[in-house]
């Protein structure tokens, strides 16, 4: 089943010195450096949960909700969680990134998404998602973090990026080519978080090739938590320097 292999490669890219692994260590970094000490995060679209589990790892004080709103993702998202002892502090659970206010709770302290959006099937299912967590941060004060592809105006230039750089399977390729395709350019995604509402987040897009962006908001201050908190983990020589290469194409960020 074609599902099945994409949750293990989803598994494999994540773990250190898989090929997704240096863009979650800088989603999870971000988080962190929005997040108060014991602060609570919502995940949206969390897949398997990678985002969330490399965040636990480097932020042993926060609490972690993943949503998905696949089972099979959320399944094996239960079972590597449990596998890695993280399951304490992340909890993974079925739901809808276009109507999750519900389950946030008022002392929520970030709402992220992480390559999530292009996901969604239409343009007015993502504006439902935005709107959504415009709403949240109304009522609550959160934190927001977004990060996602950028849609470039060659559909012939992120399979040759793919093709160029190497090390991530077929079936990866096809899904990173998919999400590219499908996801806003960086001024079309400005656009749709300003009609949402979301109108005080900074925003970032990857140079010298604009493929990835980011909009982030601060919520409750987070002091020096994240300088205090955050665990270094002993990762590959390769995912350090594709992590510090994302960070500087990516500054300023968080």
């Amino acid at each position: 089943m074609e599902l099945d292999q994409l949750v293990s490669e989803y598994h494999a890219g994540g773990r250190p010195g898989g090929s997704m692994r240096s863009v979650y260590e800088v989603c999870a970094s971000a988080i962190s450096s929005l997040l108060p000490e014991g602060g609570k995060v919502i995940d949206l679209g969390a897949a398997t949960g990678r985002v969330a589990a490399v965040l636990a790892e480097h932020r042993p004080d926060a609490q972690i909700v993943a949503l998905d709103l696949s089972e099979e993702m959320i399944r094996a998202g239960r079972s590597a969680l449990a596998a890695e002892n993280l399951s304490a502090r992340v909890t993974m659970e079925v739901g809808d990134m276009r109507s999750f206010g519900e389950l946030v709770p008022d002392d929520v302290a970030v709402v992220a998404s992480s390559w999530a959006l292009e996901n969604l099937p239409t343009l007015s299912d993502m504006d439902r998602c935005l709107a959504e967590i415009a709403a949240v941060r109304k009522r609550t004060g959160c934190a927001v973090w977004l990060f996602n592809f950028a849609r470039l105006n060659s559909e012939r230039t992120y399979p040759a990026l793919q093709e160029l750089v190497g090390g991530v399977t077929p079936l990866l390729v096809r899904n990173g080519v998919t999400g590219e395709a499908a996801a806003p350019t960086f001024s079309e995604l400005r656009k749709h978080l300003e009609t949402a509402g979301l109108h005080d987040l900074n925003h970032a897009v990857f140079s010298p090739l604009p493929f990835l962006q980011a909009h982030w908001a601060f919520g409750p201050p987070p002091g020096d938590a994240h300088e205090r908190l955050w665990q270094h983990l002993p990762l590959p020589f390769q995912t350090r320097i594709d992590t510090a290469v994302l960070r500087a194409g990516l500054r300023p960020l968080p």
